[in-house]
C-alpha cells in the first residue's frame, strides 16, 4: 500500500536581515512540520535543555527585532589592500556587523582602499586621495 506524503511549501521571501529568517520559518510552523515528520514528540527532552532552548530563542528574537529599532549608526572605515575583492574581508565585516548588533547600533561600513591614502595617489588622482582621507576621518572608528 502506498502512503501519501503531506508536502509543505516554505516561503523565505526577502527580509531586512538574515537574522529574521528563523522568525519567518517559525511563523510558517516549520518546527511543528519537521517535528511531525521526524516523530520528535516520542523523544524525551530534559527540562534543562528545553529551558535553555527557550532562552536562546528569546535572545535570538530580541536580537532580530532589536535591529528594527536601532536608529543610532556607527561608521567604521575598513582600510585594506584588496578592496576590489570584498570577499577577502567577509569575516571581518561580519564580526563588525555582530558587534554593532550587540551594541544596538546600525553599522555603516565604509570601504577605503589603502593605496588611496598614499602620497603618490595625491599626485596621480587627488579625488580618490581626498575622498579616502575624508572617509577615514569622518568614521567613528577604523580597521
Amino acid at each position: 500500500m502506498c502512503q501519501l506524503e503531506q508536502k509543505q511549501v516554505v516561503a523565505v521571501h526577502n527580509v531586512t536581515t538574515t537574522y529574521h529568517v528563523p522568525l519567518l520559518l517559525q511563523q510558517q510552523k516549520i518546527l511543528e512540520t519537521l517535528g511531525g515528520l521526524l516523530d520528535l514528540s516520542s523523544i524525551h527532552r530534559p527540562d534543562a535543555l528545553v529551558a535553555k532552548g527557550s532562552q536562546m530563542w528569546k535572545d535570538w528574537t530580541s536580537l532580530a527585532h532589536g535591529q528594527e529599532h536601532n536608529f543610532d549608526t556607527v561608521t567604521i572605515a575598513m582600510v585594506g589592500k584588496y578592496m576590489s575583492q570584498p570577499d577577502a574581508y567577509t569575516s571581518v565585516a561580519k564580526a563588525l556587523e555582530h558587534a554593532a548588533m550587540y551594541c544596538r547600533k546600525k553599522l555603516n561600513l565604509v570601504w577605503v582602499d589603502s593605496s588611496h591614502l598614499e602620497d603618490e595617489t595625491k599626485q596621480d588622482n587627488a579625488k580618490d586621495y581626498y575622498k579616502a582621507w575624508h572617509d577615514l576621518v569622518d568614521a567613528n572608528g577604523s580597521m
